[in-house]
């Protein structure tokens, strides 16, 4: 089943446009919790742990506009990055989950939205970086033929 233009629309609004939203990178599938397989950095004890959230935004969906596929899209408008201390070099991103905290410190919450990339990146020596409209998400929407 699909969405009409504008519940996919009051959806990624509603969702997207939170005071606070929150994105995380993942090297492969993050799993229906979202908390699997997130991407790395040296704890600086010889280990390693998980990086830390960033904040992004996005804008608003553009009411009936879609892509080739028939997705509703609402694209990010902030730029994110991740320094070389702040992620271990040469992990491959494979997926990005978008979360309404910046931790899973109370109080604890389900991802808004995870994706897979259409492209994996290799996360390279300088940190990774995601510029602003690069980060989007999708919803499938019913397209009335003509």
């Amino acid at each position: 089943m699909s969405l009409t233009y504008q519940i996919a629309n009051e959806i990624l609004d509603a969702y997207l446009q939170l005071e606070s939203v929150w994105i995380q990178l993942h090297v492969g599938d993050p799993g229906a919790d979202g908390i699997s397989n997130v991407a790395q950095v040296d704890d600086g004890m010889g280990g390693t742990e998980d990086i830390a959230r960033k904040s992004i935004s996005f804008g608003d969906a553009p009411v009936g506009e879609t892509n080739d596929v028939d997705e509703q899209v609402i694209y990010s408008t902030s730029a994110v990055e991740w320094a070389n201390t702040e992620i271990d070099a040469a992990q491959t991103i494979t997926h990005f989950s978008l979360w309404p905290h910046a931790s899973d410190e109370p109080p604890a919450a389900d991802p808004l939205f995870i994706a897979e990339l259409a492209t994996p990146k290799i996360v390279g020596s300088d940190g990774a970086n995601i510029v602003s409209g690069d980060a989007f998400v999708a919803l499938q929407v019913y397209v009335k033929e003509s």
